[in-house]
């Protein structure tokens, strides 16, 4: 805990001074959640000269915390406001009166908790929200390089000043192109929000270019570290169906369904029965086994479980997948099983997280005595097979549920042909 006559010192002129906090941190006077409550403490203060009613927490079971605003509409030109905490309730007060002057003070570390509410509640995952969080404390609030910038209000910015920031960040962290996309994703869309609000009129850090030779270079894997052989998937596939009827395990199918199917996990996962088409030989792919975490008004986030959504992963429309009759026997299979449990429900699959299956996988490998790999790599050896045996390259861009053929084939295209049988092949090049 830091010394508190420090912090009483300077909590004045921090309360009104972005820059002494961003100092504060650069030199260790306090710590990231310090500055949370000293943002949270001028809130607070603001509200209590602003609000002319009483604020009391319930008695019993009812421990919220209560108070009144105005609204004409209302009983005596006012109305009843309760939430969960204390802090929940100054968070509404502070938006119910400042909402429209909150953003005056255009700077990253004033800017992002306003913007990253907004962002929770436009995001289809609050998964992606966790992300951010996680890359404003590493790359913005705990990084001495970015003191300046987040300090300083977005309209004075230039774009060599954010481009030299990029750069040393890029160069700092050994990022790839993706990961430089993911870290910069802050600054970029908080620019956009200031558009939307017509605050500003241009994203200046959409016209930052970073040179491609300053990233790292994503090396191509082996692929015998990434898809599954043939003679390899089809063992699994038998051991799969052996395993599932010995121990009445229908979660062994789900295996089977990526295989067959190049579906990524959690989409095997979100299948039902109504998803399958005999007719039409296909499944509609639209549910996900998502990874999911609540943010509260306080900043804090609940545990993370799954649960099956009606969507897919981000930029991923809905589709009909072709199938061959193996899947809808797999399907026959878990609804016998089901039916001998007892369980009647159109979902396919129960599992936990989906590492259940991963560990499945990677013991039937261990069982096989071939190398372990990801349910993912199932994905790509799907994809892989497509490919070489000359599949139309945009059937299978729609198959896998691609927005572009670069994505299919320079992350899911792989030799499917082992490392003996390719030796053989050169050898034989010019073989009379």
């Amino acid at each position: 805990m830091h010394d508190d006559s420090i912090i009483k010192l300077n909590i004045d002129a921090a309360l009104s001074s972005d820059i002494i906090l961003s100092s504060a941190l650069e030199y260790d006077i306090i710590s990231e959640s310090d500055v949370w409550n000293i943002i949270f403490m001028n809130k607070r203060r603001k509200v209590i000269v602003e609000h002319g009613y009483k604020i009391w927490q319930g008695n019993g079971k009812d421990n919220r915390w209560f108070t009144y605003v105005q609204d004409e509409k209302g009983s005596d030109n006012r109305r009843k406001v309760a939430k969960r905490t204390e802090k929940e309730l100054y968070n509404y007060l502070y938006d119910f009166y400042f909402g429209d002057d909150a953003i005056n003070d255009l700077s990253l570390i004033n800017l992002f908790p306003i913007w990253i509410l907004y962002k929770y509640k436009t995001a289809n995952r609050s998964t992606t929200v966790y992300r951010i969080e996680k890359d404003w404390n590493k790359y913005y609030l705990n990084e001495p390089e970015s003191m300046k910038l987040i300090s300083t209000p977005l309209d004075k910015l230039t774009r060599g000043e954010i481009k030299e920031w990029a750069c040393v960040l890029v160069k700092k962290y050994n990022m790839t192109r993706k990961t430089y996309s993911n870290m910069s994703t802050i600054i970029r869309q908080i620019y956009d929000y200031l558009i939307d609000r017509d605050i500003l009129e241009k994203n200046v850090c959409s016209l930052v270019r970073i040179e491609s030779s300053l990233f790292k270079k994503a090396r191509k894997q082996k692929a015998e570290t990434q898809i599954f052989f043939k003679d390899e998937v089809q063992t699994i596939l038998n051991l799969c169906r052996r395993l599932a009827h010995e121990k009445q395990d229908k979660s062994y199918f789900a295996i089977s369904l990526f295989f067959l199917t190049g579906m990524r996990i959690g989409e095997c996962l979100g299948l039902s029965h109504s998803d399958f088409d005999v007719d039409d030989s296909s499944i509609y792919v639209h549910n996900a086994f998502v990874l999911e975490r609540e943010r509260f008004e306080d900043g804090t986030w609940s545990e993370r479980h799954y649960e099956v959504q009606e969507c897919l992963k981000h930029n991923v429309d809905a589709r009909d997948i072709i199938v061959g009759k193996d899947c809808f026997d797999i399907q026959r299979e878990i609804k016998r099983i089901q039916f001998k449990k007892g369980i009647h429900d159109d979902l396919l699959f129960h599992v936990k997280t989906p590492s259940n299956i991963a560990c499945k996988l990677e013991n039937i490998c261990e069982d096989l005595k071939i190398l372990k790999r990801s349910p993912h790599k199932g994905r790509k050896t799907y994809i892989s097979n497509l490919l070489n045996n000359g599949v139309d390259p945009d059937f299978v861009r729609i198959q896998a549920g691609h927005q572009d053929l670069e994505t299919t084939f320079s992350s899911y295209a792989y030799s499917t042909t082992k490392k003996e049988e390719q030796i053989n092949q050169i050898e034989n090049i010019y073989a009379s």
